[in-house]
């Protein structure tokens, strides 16, 4: 940690000393990174290229955060109290008129207690699950996460620009009670693309996307080595093979096995100002993944194989006046993955006492299908300076995930439905080399479906089963997904103009409390979080 941080207030003096005092001047005393980028589209999309319309010749921030989260209605992975704490830098910098460059970096460190259930870091991604199959092994969990991110856009001409874009992620992920696991996660995520103004008014662009994450995972135990430990390999839907822990398999003690995923695919990009005022934002994007559990090699197994298709689409609709800014945002996304069990043959050769691995046809056992969509609207007033003293959002979420999981001759399938609205007001105040910024906000979340819908294929004959379920985890994740719930936030932040006002210091802090109703199987209904941040922005 003490080296990160070493490189990130080398970064961050670097950042800063860059700036050259012409530039510092054009930068306007109050403007917020966060509406910067949020008033340019083509700062959020997979297109570095799209840097090219950054507004403003350079803006940096550098914060610390805190989190304090408290409460029963978690899910079944989740702690009910934990404590994050982290470092952030940012920076948008123009280096000339034709080259704009853009990097980040973060440190977080979270400690949440009486953690159970999956053993990954992020169990909604992998396409199955190692879940405690006790819950009475419950203890506390330790993440550290490390996130370097950079980009460029350089023109080439007048119409022409490339880009090129790159975000390291690095992690350790413990448990400290037996039966313990050790996670080290390494994601690398990158895009090269290129944007073309076809005429005034009209920009295309294209960029190539890949991703690689590896996440390698062992368990162990320590102290009292006599007690037994199982673990629930599933499928999903909570529902798979018991395996105890010992020196081999998916939880095997000698094992060091990574879950390694690739992701390959373009997105394309169509922008056109149909008027002065008026934008209209268009970004498709579709990728293939694909990977496997194990280790490749004839010595070496590999457990699961998995594939997916992915699209998403973002439409942007902006009118911007000269007091007054809408935003209308609409995204969607769809995900189809199949997992396979590999089925081994194990072949041992007398002569060299070494022992070759085969597979027969593997077993599909998950099919597993994802729509999520958003319609996000935001009107910023009076944003001058990039620093609007009103802004007021309304955004609805949707989700639907279908889960069809078949271990011949049985299945379990499932469906979850969620809804989500949230609205939110805040108000910046301005008084002379400080300003006072008060925000505001509700949610409410509901869902429906279907927890378990389980049965026998038409024609089978033997239905024996050795197969076993942890249900208490389904029923608490369904049921926090799925029952009502009302949650409303409240924030402050105070900042200051210093050094002849060439820098902005600040501090907030921010409450959340959730209340949920009809609760049965999980502890509690109601979850509280405070944030607090404190920083500088130049």
């Amino acid at each position: 940690m003490c080296k990160f941080l070493a490189i990130a207030i080398f970064i961050g003096g670097a950042i800063f000393c860059s700036v050259s005092p012409s530039l510092a001047q054009e930068k306007t005393r109050w403007a917020d990174l966060q509406f910067v980028r949020q008033s340019e589209v083509w700062l959020r999309t997979n297109n570095a290229a799209g840097l090219k319309h950054l507004s403003i010749d350079t803006i940096s921030e550098i914060s610390l955060n805190s989190s304090f989260k408290k409460g029963d209605f978690i899910n079944y992975n989740q702690s009910d109290q934990s404590y994050t704490y982290g470092v952030d830098a940012e920076s948008y910098f123009r280096l000339n008129p034709k080259v704009v460059l853009w990097s980040g970096i973060s440190y977080s460190n979270f400690t949440g207690k009486n953690m159970g259930a999956s053993a990954w870091i992020d169990p909604d991604f992998a396409p199955f699950n190692i879940v405690e199959y006790a819950d009475t092994t419950r203890g506390e969990k330790s993440k550290e996460t490390y996130l370097l991110r950079g980009a460029t856009a350089i023109n080439l001409n007048t119409k022409l620009t490339l880009g090129g874009k790159v975000a390291y992620t690095s992690a350790n992920y413990v448990k400290k009670k037996d039966l313990r696991h050790l996670n080290k996660l390494m994601d690398i995520d990158l895009s090269v693309g290129t944007m073309y103004e076809i005429c005034s008014g009209i920009e295309i662009g294209i960029n190539y996307n890949y991703r690689k994450r590896v996440e390698d995972t062992r368990f162990k135990t320590y102290g009292n080595t006599e007690q037994s430990y199982n673990s629930l390999i599933a499928w999903g839907t909570f529902w798979g093979q018991v395996e105890g822990f010992g020196m081999d398999g998916y939880t095997g003690e000698s094992s060091k096995n990574p879950l390694v995923d690739k992701i390959n695919g373009f997105s394309v990009q169509l922008n056109t100002n149909i008027t002065q005022h008026l934008q209209f934002f268009n970004e498709f994007t579709i990728n293939k993944r694909e990977g496997y559990f194990g280790i490749k090699s004839d010595l070496t197994r590999v457990y699961t194989e998995h594939s997916a298709d992915l699209w998403n689409y973002n439409g942007h609709l902006s009118y911007k006046r000269k007091k007054a800014l809408h935003q209308l945002h609409l995204s969607a996304s769809n995900e189809k993955m199949k997992n396979w069990k590999k089925n081994p043959i194990y072949d041992h050769d007398q002569t060299t006492d070494v022992t070759y691995i085969t597979y027969e046809a593997p077993t599909l056992v998950l099919t597993r299908k994802e729509l999520q969509a958003s319609l996000d609207y935001q009107l910023y007033i009076n944003y001058s300076d990039f620093n609007p003293k009103w802004s007021f959002r309304m955004a609805a979420d949707f989700r639907n995930r279908k889960q069809n999981v078949s271990i011949y001759p049985h299945y379990r399938n499932q469906t979850v439905k969620q809804l989500t609205g949230k609205l939110n007001v805040k108000r910046n105040i301005v008084v002379d080399k400080n300003q006072y910024s008060f925000d505001l906000g509700g949610c409410y979340s509901s869902g429906s479906g279907t927890p378990i819908n389980a049965g026998i294929y038409s024609g089978a004959t033997n239905v024996e089963t050795t197969y076993r379920s942890t249900d208490f985890n389904l029923y608490r994740e369904f049921e926090y997904l799925t029952k009502s719930s009302f949650a409303i936030h409240a924030g402050f932040k105070y900042s200051r103009l210093l050094k002849n006002n060439k820098i902005r210091a600040f501090a907030g802090i921010n409450y959340r409390h959730t209340k949920a109703t009809d609760i049965e199987f999980i502890n509690g209904d109601t979850f509280n979080r405070v944030d607090i941040r404190v920083g500088c922005s130049f």
